[in-house]
């Protein structure tokens, strides 16, 4: 089953030249891919998308995104208490802000991203205590050939499925 990302087709983007993730319906294309892999092997499961936010600053997870969301969701329910309402909670640094929807839109009332600051201390630190295939990975025969017998596979095989992988992040 082929689904596309963008409506139609067409990768719509900004002024800026970057593609509106906004616009692409990953929740459906992901739950289409999923229905796929396990009606191929007979497990009929049912599945619902959800448009999602933080996951799409385009960099795999590390263990500080675990901490941040922990901490997100308690500084949530203690704002509540507070009686913070119309709000968002920020956590910046290791402090935590609560900022008006107002002040967090642009002049079209689009939410303006927050970036994650791949320099920081804190994200360079949780990055090392993770591994990600990249390029160089694909590049040395030993270590795709390790790769592969760890997957169960052939490096052929292994290239196949997974050279697309290192094209996937950004950082």
């Amino acid at each position: 089953m082929e689904c596309s990302l963008f409506a139609g087709g067409f990768i719509t983007y900004n002024q800026a030249g970057e593609i509106v993730l906004e616009d692409a319906d990953i929740g459906r294309a992901i739950r289409q891919e999923m229905t796929a892999r396990m009606q191929e092997r007979g497990i009929i499961l049912r599945f619902n998308s959800l448009n999602i936010g933080y996951e799409l600053r385009s960099c795999p997870p590390v263990s500080f995104d675990e901490i941040y969301s922990q901490d997100l969701g308690f500084a949530a329910i203690e704002g509540f208490r507070q009686g913070k309402s119309n709000c968002v909670v920020i956590w910046d640094n290791g402090e935590v802000f609560y900022w008006s929807f107002r002040d967090i839109v642009d002049y079209a009332g689009r939410v303006i991203p927050r970036k994650v600051d791949i320099q920081s201390e804190h994200y360079i630190m949780s990055r090392s205590l993770m591994w990600h295939l990249t390029k160089a990975d694909f590049e040395s025969e030993a270590t795709l050939a390790q790769l592969a017998k760890m997957a169960n596979v052939t490096p052929e095989q292994f290239y196949e499925r997974f050279k697309h992988v290192p094209s996937l992040t950004v950082c």
